[in-house]
C-alpha cells in the first residue's frame, strides 16, 4: 500500500518562492561583485606600458588639438628621456551616448603601436556588459601590443561577444595612432 503524500499549503509554496528569488537575486549579485574584483585585478595587469615608462609630461597644449583627442603626454625613461608618445583619446561608440576611451602608446618615431592601457567604455554595443568588459581585459589589449603602423585594425580579431565594442576600441588606436603620425611628428 502506497503512503499518502503531503500535500504543501499554500503559504509553504510562497516561502519557497520567496527563498528561491532570495537565492537567485543573491547569486547575481555576488556574482557581479566577484566578476568586478577580478576584472580590476586583471586590468592593473593591462595598464604595464610596454615600453620603460616610468613618468609623464602633458604636451596637448603644444599641438593643435584634434576631434577625440583628450591628452597627448610624453613617456619618459627614468633617465628623463622620451620613449614613447600616449595619446588618450575619445571616439563615439556604437550606441547613443556611448564613449570608447583608450590610451595608445605610440614609440617616439611614430613607427611602433607598443600597446594600449586605460581602456573604458561606456553604454557601447551590446547590452551584455560583460561581453563589453572582455575589451579591458589583457587578452584582448595584448592584442595591440608591438604593432607596425599604420595600424591595420582589420587583422585584430575582436574579444568574444564584444565585436561593436572592439570595433570601436580598434577604431580609436587607429585614430590615435594617425594623429601622432600626421599631426605630432609632422609638425
Amino acid at each position: 500500500m502506497r503512503k499518502a503524500e503531503k500535500k504543501q499549503t499554500p503559504a509553504a509554496w510562497v516561502g519557497l518562492i520567496a527563498l528561491m528569488l532570495a537565492v537567485t537575486v543573491g547569486c547575481a549579485f555576488g556574482c557581479t561583485a566577484l566578476y568586478r574584483a577580478v576584472v580590476a585585478e586583471r586590468a592593473t595587469a593591462a595598464s604595464e606600458l610596454p615600453f620603460a615608462v616610468v613618468s609623464r609630461e602633458d604636451v596637448s597644449k603644444d599641438y593643435a588639438p584634434a576631434d577625440g583627442v583628450v591628452m597627448l603626454e610624453k613617456g619618459l625613461d627614468a633617465n628623463g628621456k622620451q620613449v614613447a608618445w600616449l595619446v588618450t583619446a575619445t571616439t563615439d561608440g556604437p550606441q547613443e551616448g556611448g564613449l570608447v576611451t583608450v590610451t595608445s602608446v605610440v614609440s617616439v618615431d611614430g613607427k611602433t603601436l607598443g600597446g594600449i592601457t586605460d581602456v573604458s567604455l561606456t553604454s557601447v554595443g551590446s547590452n551584455d556588459r560583460y561581453a563589453n568588459i572582455r575589451v579591458t581585459l589583457p587578452y584582448f589589449t595584448a592584442r595591440f601590443a608591438n604593432r607596425y603602423l599604420p595600424l591595420d585594425v582589420n587583422g585584430i580579431a575582436a574579444a568574444d561577444g564584444a565585436t561593436e565594442a572592439s570595433r570601436a576600441v580598434a577604431d580609436n588606436v587607429a585614430f590615435a595612432t594617425a594623429f601622432v603620425r600626421n599631426t605630432v611628428l609632422v609638425g
